[in-house]
């Protein structure tokens, strides 16, 4: 908290939500490689999530083989763009069948973009970089959503003839 107070930026891209599973723990804090733990058995979604790793890890290769911020920034865009349209598929979706968590998902969808929005233009006027620690943001926030967050609308979507 201090450092926030104190105006440190880059602290508050740090995603380090509590858990007892090392496991998921371990899954979130490493490059993000996708198995069939992160299905949430709705096709659509599935080849969502995994495009979005996709681009987040060409994110990360860009960064690690030291690309310029500018090809960095254009992944970073596509990145926050496909996010976009996926989170507006799944809330289309969880409508359709009435999802009693709607609105507790929306809100998620919507911190992230609004979160995403701040540290977009923070690296457009030159007050942070992209950075190990912006993947680390990033990827933390999707494996988290992904495992825990997007994991309880499969079955409902699911019992609704959606797979």
């Amino acid at each position: 908290m201090a450092e926030r107070e104190r105006g440190d930026r880059a602290s508050s891209l740090k995603y380090r939500p509590q858990f007892a599973d090392d496991v998921l723990l371990e899954k979130i804090m490493s490059q993000f490689k996708w198995d069939a733990s992160y299905s949430v058995r709705v096709k659509q979604f599935d080849a969502d999530h995994q495009q979005l790793v996709a681009i987040l890890n060409e994110l990360y290769d860009g960064m690690t083989a030291g690309h310029g911020q500018q090809v960095l920034n254009d992944v970073l865009n596509r990145l926050v763009l496909y996010a976009q349209r996926h989170f507006a598929a799944e809330e289309v979706a969880m409508r359709k069948i009435q999802y009693p968590q709607l609105q507790e998902h929306v809100d998620e969808h919507r911190k992230f973009t609004a979160k995403v929005g701040v540290v977009m233009q923070e690296l457009k006027t030159g007050k942070i970089g992209i950075s190990l620690e912006l993947f680390d943001f990033l990827s933390g926030w999707l494996k988290h959503h992904i495992l825990v967050v997007d994991k309880q609308y499969g079955p409902a979507l699911n019992a609704k003839g959606i797979a």
